[in-house]
C-alpha cells in the first residue's frame, strides 16, 4: 500500500514563516539592518505565507476530494448490490411467469381435443396403424383438423424458441403427443410444402418433435439400462443346492 504524504510539513512551513514575521517586526522596530534586507526579508516571509496558504488550500480540496471519492464509491457497491438483487428478483418473477404460462398453454390442448378425435376416426375408418403416416392427400375436411393441430404445436414451439415456455414442462405434459402427431403427419407437411412452395411454414414444430423424439428415444433407453436385471452366472445345480451335510 502506498504511504500517504504527511499533513504536518505544510504547518511546520506556517511556524517558520510566523518566526521570520517576527524577525522582520522586530527589526522594523529597532532598525538596525540596512532597508534593503528588511525588504529582501518581507518579501521572503511573504512568500512563505503565500506558499503555506496555497498547500493548505490544496490539502483541503484533497480531503474533500477524498471524502467525496469514498462516498461516491460506497453508494456506488450499495446501487450495485441492489442493482444485483433487483435482477435476481426479476430473473426470479420471470422463471416462474415462464412456468404459469407454460401450463395454462399446456391445459389449452383440449381446445384441440375435437381435432385429434377427427384424426383419429380417420385412422380407424381407413385402417392406419397407430404407426403408420397418413396420406399425402387427404380430404379438405380433414386438411383443416392437421392444420389446427399442427398450427398450435407451431406456436408451442415458437414460444420455447423464444424463451416463453418452459421446455420441460411442456415436454411432459404432451411430448409423447407432440411426436406422435409429427410421425404420423411427416409425409403429409412434406407435401405442403411442395404444393404451397413454403418450407417455412411449421418449421419450430418440425424441429421441436425431432429435438423431443430423440430426448424420448434417450430416456427410454436409459430407463431400459436402469430397469434390466443384472445376469448373473449359475454356479450351483438344483442337485448341489439340495444336498444337506
Amino acid at each position: 500500500m502506498d504511504k500517504q504524504p504527511s499533513n504536518k510539513w505544510p504547518w511546520s512551513l506556517a511556524i517558520v514563516a510566523v518566526v521570520a514575521l517576527a524577525i522582520i517586526i522586530a527589526l522594523q522596530i529597532n532598525k538596525p539592518f540596512d532597508k534593503d534586507f528588511i525588504a529582501f526579508m518581507e518579501l521572503c516571509s511573504h512568500i512563505v505565507i503565500g506558499t503555506v496558504g496555497i498547500l493548505f488550500v490544496y490539502y483541503q480540496i484533497r480531503e474533500m476530494s477524498k471524502n467525496t471519492y469514498s462516498q461516491i464509491k460506497e453508494m456506488s457497491k450499495n446501487n450495485y448490490s441492489q442493482i444485483e438483487e433487483m435482477n435476481r428478483n426479476t430473473d426470479a418473477a420471470l422463471e416462474w411467469n415462464k412456468r404459469i404460462e407454460s401450463m395454462k398453454i399446456a391445459s389449452t390442448i383440449k381446445d384441440y381435443g375435437e381435432n385429434f378425435r377427427k384424426i383419429r376416426a380417420y385412422r380407424t375408418e381407413h385402417d392406419i396403424e397407430p404407426l403408420d403416416k397418413l396420406p399425402r392427400a387427404l380430404s379438405d375436411d380433414l386438411v383443416e383438423h392437421v392444420k389446427a393441430v399442427a398450427n398450435y404445436f407451431e406456436m408451442i414451439a415458437t414460444g420455447i424458441k423464444s424463451d416463453v415456455y418452459k421446455d420441460d414442462i411442456l415436454f411432459h405434459s404432451f411430448g409423447n403427443e407432440l411426436v406422435k402427431f409429427y410421425s404420423y403427419c411427416s409425409d403429409f407437411i412434406k407435401e405442403r410444402h411442395r404444393k404451397i412452395y413454403d418450407t417455412v411454414i411449421w418449421v419450430e414444430f418440425e424441429a421441436l418433435a425431432k429435438k423431443w423424439e430423440a430426448r424420448i428415444s434417450n430416456t427410454k433407453q436409459h430407463v431400459q439400462e436402469v430397469c434390466d436385471p443384472i445376469k448373473q452366472p449359475r454356479t450351483a445345480d438344483k442337485e448341489t443346492m439340495l444336498d444337506t451335510p
